[in-house]
């Protein structure tokens, strides 16, 4: 769990810089956001803090990380589309509506609509599973803006 909350907080901090460094994205907040509920997380799972966490409070900090980087990643996949760059907006667009889907399952994790037996660990599987789609999309989104080369600065907002 320590492990986890390392990375969930590392990432957390990247999030916010990168959030704070892009100064000409009118959207950074929504970066700045996700940053912060994950550096929440990555604090909680670390231990850091000192008194007990409930589930539901753990799943509505990954409620609001995911809900952030998914209108984020809609939004962004408009700009593209805009651009008239389409075939790059679309792994965004897939990208944002998994982030929400997954909000709305983690919603009904954690108010105890979707029921789970302690020790079966569904809620790790829901969270490895997102997080694997979204780096994977991101990877491939990243190579793909790469591959134009020196396009992707203006490809994305």
């Amino acid at each position: 769990m320590i492990f986890l909350g390392n990375i969930t907080l590392a990432a957390g901090v990247c999030t916010v810089a990168a959030g704070v460094w892009r100064p000409a994205n009118d959207n950074r907040w929504l970066v700045v956001l996700n940053g912060l509920a994950l550096g929440a997380l990555g604090l909680i799972f670390d231990g850091i803090i000192g008194f007990r966490i409930s589930f539901r409070t753990v799943a509505f900090l990954i409620i609001l990380a995911a809900l952030s980087i998914g209108i984020f990643e809609l939004i962004t996949a408009q700009v593209i589309r805009r651009r008239r760059h389409p075939a790059d907006g679309w792994i965004l667009d897939l990208a944002g509506i998994v982030s929400v889907a997954f909000a709305l399952v983690f919603f009904a994790l954690g108010l105890g609509w979707i029921k789970v037996v302690p020790g079966s660990f569904l809620d790790v599987l829901w969270l490895g599973s997102y997080f694997g789609f979204s780096a994977i999309c991101m990877l491939w989104l990243a190579f793909r803006l790469q591959s134009r080369d020196g396009q992707s600065q203006e490809a994305l907002p």
